[in-house]
């Protein structure tokens, strides 16, 4: 696991960044994208024991993983068909599509303020 991106903030206030990992699943299991947390976690870690597999997204879940492979970010974000920004907590628009249309109707306000002007 060479490209880790490090979801602790800061190692001095121990500030951890959780994945919207939950919000992301719910999301995609009512799509009918996915069904159960422990079939994902089997895809994730396929050389794991289903028990192991769980435990490892448990903790992922739950923000007690220090570190993420960016392999598995592009997995889980393609699995259950949401933003890395979304699933970082950068942005509220689950998909890619959304946040770009929510950016094009910004500008668009932004250029309708300044012809105001």
């Amino acid at each position: 696991m060479e490209n880790l991106t490090y979801l602790c903030t800061n190692d001095n206030t121990k500030a951890n960044m959780k994945l919207r990992l939950k919000e992301a699943f719910d999301r995609a299991k009512g799509l009918g994208l996915v069904r159960r947390k422990s079939e994902l976690a089997q895809e994730i870690w396929k050389d794991s024991s289903p028990k192991s597999a769980y435990m490892n997204y448990a903790n992922l879940e739950k923000g007690k993983s220090k570190k993420i492979d960016i392999e598995m970010v592009e997995f889980l974000c393609d699995k259950l068909q949401v933003s890395a920004e979304f699933l970082f907590g950068l942005s509220d628009n689950p998909t890619p599509d959304a946040y770009k249309e929510s950016v094009k109707e910004r500008a668009k306000e932004i250029i309708a303020l300044a012809e105001s002007l």
